[in-house]
């Protein structure tokens, strides 16, 4: 039998009657039926108190939980997969590109009377300024033809170390990529804990800043409002997992949006 739940069906109000956790002021589009169930589990866990926005919050959390899942599910996730991939072979091919770079630049150094260094640099020098004139004197235009090719040396061999973006998530290293409900999650389970009505509020509004995640969240809504827009009926992010997997991300995220 199922658990009976903690609050009204149904409650009325002084301006409305037959109030549900899927209603909406006149005039405004219905809930979709995607986020009916997680609507009620929202409700569920705000208990008694559920219609009270002074008390639970819980027309306007709703809302929001909404607006985030919608906004990111129309972010380009591929596009964000396309960009990782791209970095990850680039990072593979850096040890090829400074020894190649290196060789290039003991080879160029050797030519008689450094005239290759000379040649290189004055090929490029026209490429960018075909109009230019330069007045340099052979030794330095050589050293800095070599000078650059050692500095590229250095940039080549450096870690990459440049800010990770997958949708929400913000990472310092390149990662190893959750499944993209698990990163929208993560952001609902911070946006609740900003939002609730309770000793447990934390969090704040200005973004990217690390999440923050409150005790007691209602991770059955989080799942079911995360995997809204999922075809997979048993997608593999469900209420039995999804917290565990939503802190085990927080720990490896350096930052997150609430918006795309």
């Amino acid at each position: 039998m199922a658990k009976p739940r903690n609050r009204p069906d149904a409650v009325s109000s002084t301006y409305f009657e037959g109030v549900t956790p899927l209603w909406v002021a006149p005039g405004r589009a219905p809930i979709p039926e995607r986020y009916h169930a997680a609507s009620f589990s929202l409700a569920d866990w705000a208990g008694p108190s559920w219609p009270d926005n002074a008390a639970s919050g819980f027309f306007p959390l709703r809302h929001f939980l909404i607006e985030a899942c919608a906004k990111w599910q129309a972010h380009d996730w591929q596009a964000d997969r396309d960009q990782i991939a791209a970095r990850k072979q680039d990072a593979r091919h850096r040890p090829s590109l400074v020894k190649a770079t290196q060789a290039f630049r003991q080879a160029i150094g050797r030519s008689s009377f450094r005239r290759a260094e000379r040649e290189l640099g004055v090929s490029i020098a026209a490429e960018f300024c075909p109009h230019a004139k330069f007045e340099l004197e052979h030794k330095d235009s050589c050293n800095a033809v070599a000078n650059a090719l050692r500095e590229l040396e250095k940039r080549w061999s450096r870690v990459d170390r440049s800010p990770v973006r997958f949708g929400p998530l913000l990472y310092d290293t390149i990662p190893r990529l959750p499944e993209r409900e698990i990163a929208v999650a993560l952001v609902l389970a911070d946006l609740v804990t900003g939002f609730r009505k309770d000793e447990h509020r934390a969090g704040g509004n200005h973004f990217p800043r690390p999440a923050v995640l409150s005790p007691k969240l209602p991770w059955k809504a989080i799942a079911e409002f995360a995997t809204a827009y999922s075809d997979d009926p048993e997608a593999s992010i469900n209420p039995d997992n999804v917290a565990m997997r939503v802190r085990n991300l927080r720990g490896k995220v350096a930052q997150i949006m609430r918006y795309p």
